[in-house]
């Protein structure tokens, strides 16, 4: 797992709405949060010796986090795994069919999932699974135009060359959520930004840089772009690495067992002390 850390600019705009975003319940709901909270000290006390200090709502709709949830399934909460597509997550659902809440699992995009709930359509919520992103539910939706409840569909990325044809049906709240329709809201006056929902998408984090007075901080917190990789942490991580990796290596142990003659014990002479010519 490569380390994480949060978006300099976030971290620089207000010490107070980086604290409110990691104090924020869901943080536990975002993929990069989850990283962030176990390379960070301080906060893998939080995330591994007080679960109750975590939100297993937002935590249990979490792919990042099924770790957690298996190591404490007392704690999940169904509603929220229902709608998480980590393999684990959707194996744990079906062997647990009675647990399976259909609102939220409708908008599970494991291509396991959809298969069970295109299986059962007299169970699927239509309205929630019109935003599910699987290619195989987006496919079932063109096929079944009336099945579509152009709220949610709006906020389907992999629905957009539908929404792009049927611009009188897009819901523009919920359209701002969706990841491909930024360049056509940024490009047409006739578009309407819902900064509500573009908070939470990771395609506008430019957008959103350039319009921090705009951002809804407690939403932003969902955003997986306000986390990025630190390569500088992993630098020092790859330093560490190689550091052990010689120690090993050139262990007296190691050395010596090798050493089966006169001559290696002359040329491992040579090789560590002998100066350059």
């Amino acid at each position: 797992m490569l380390p994480k850390k949060m978006l300099e600019w976030v971290v620089l705009e207000d010490s107070q709405y980086t604290q409110s975003i990691l104090d924020n319940y869901y943080i536990w709901q975002n993929p990069n949060g989850i990283d962030f909270f176990r390379e960070n000290i301080g906060y893998s006390d939080k995330l591994w010796k007080k679960p109750r200090k975590i939100d297993w709502r937002c935590l249990s709709t979490n792919p990042n986090g099924i770790d957690l949830i298996l190591k404490y399934p007392k704690n999940v909460d169904w509603v929220g795994l229902s709608h998480n597509p980590h393999p684990a997550a959707v194996e744990l659902l079906l062997t647990n069919p009675k647990k399976i809440h259909w609102n939220t699992f409708s908008m599970n995009s494991n291509t396991r999932a959809v298969e069970h709930i295109l299986a059962n359509k007299d169970r699927v919520v239509w309205k929630y699974f019109s935003a599910n992103k699987n290619p195989l539910a987006v496919k079932f939706l063109k096929e079944n135009p009336k099945k579509i409840y152009w709220k949610t569909f709006s906020e389907n990325e992999e629905g957009i060359d539908i929404l792009l044809q049927n611009p009188k049906n897009i819901d523009w709240q919920h359209f701002s959520l969706n990841a491909n329709a930024v360049p056509y809201l940024l490009n047409n006056l006739d578009a309407y930004i819902d900064w509500y929902y573009l908070s939470q998408n990771p395609a506008a984090i430019s957008v959103l840089e350039q319009n921090r007075e705009k951002i809804y901080w407690r939403e932003f917190a969902l955003n997986p772009a306000i986390f990025t990789y630190d390569y500088e942490a992993l630098k020092n991580r790859s330093l560490q690495l190689k550091e052990d990796i010689i120690e090993a290596a050139l262990h007296p142990k190691r050395i010596f067992h090798s050493v089966k003659t006169e001559e290696d014990l002359e040329e491992m002479y040579r090789c560590f002390f002998d100066e350059e010519e």
